[in-house]
């Protein structure tokens, strides 16, 4: 009798660790800097990455209320941060250029919102369908107006001014120095990312 009690006992168990200690796990795509699954940024500090493997990808905590088929990985390079959002819901998740931004937040709270770049080179797509994946490319934010001088940036030589000074006076960020990644989408879907450890 006491061994038909144990079975059920061990799956009521196990049952309630997977209820308090929700631990998911994503592949990775070979960006492997930050990553993240779509939450409100209020349930931001409930989100953390425990460990990555490189055959297995992330192993993190979240909560029921995440989305953990909406996520993304990212790569901090010189002057550019790769961002690839993954959908494996069922449902469309819009895009727009307009309306898309993404926000680098540092240990030293500070925050800042990285450049989109031109239009053209800017996935076309107006949704990231089921299944599939978007990868952006968006640079690292750039001190070149206050050292031009420059007050209208929407002038007709703004975008010569912003090629010629690009390298000159750009803001340099330590991968080891940001502390969150925020992706909104569309104006809709927020994505939270954390470095890997």
């Amino acid at each position: 009798m006491k061994e038909i009690i144990k079975f059920p006992v061990i799956i009521m168990l196990l049952f309630c660790v997977k209820i308090v200690y929700h631990m998911g796990c994503a592949v990775s795509q070979n960006l492997n800097d930050f990553f993240g699954i779509e939450m409100a940024e209020s349930e931001a500090d409930q989100f953390r990455i425990v460990s990555y493997e490189k055959d297995r990808g992330a192993n993190y905590y979240s909560n029921s209320q995440m989305n953990t088929q909406l996520y993304a990985w990212a790569e901090v390079e010189t002057q550019i941060i790769k961002i690839k959002v993954v959908n494996l819901t069922n449902s469309n998740v819009p895009i727009n250029y307009n309306m898309d931004q993404f926000t680098v937040f540092t240990t030293d709270d500070k925050e800042y919102i990285l450049i989109k770049g031109d239009r053209i080179a800017y996935p076309s797509e107006e949704y990231i369908a089921p299944h599939q994946s978007v990868q952006y490319s968006l640079e690292i934010p750039m001190k070149f107006w206050q050292a031009v001088g420059l007050t209208n940036p929407n002038a007709t030589d703004a975008n010569y001014v912003q090629d010629f000074w690009k390298g000159e006076n750009s803001l340099q960020i330590v991968k080891e120095k940001i502390r969150m990644i925020k992706v909104s989408l569309g104006g809709k879907t927020m994505l939270i990312m954390k470095p890997v450890p």
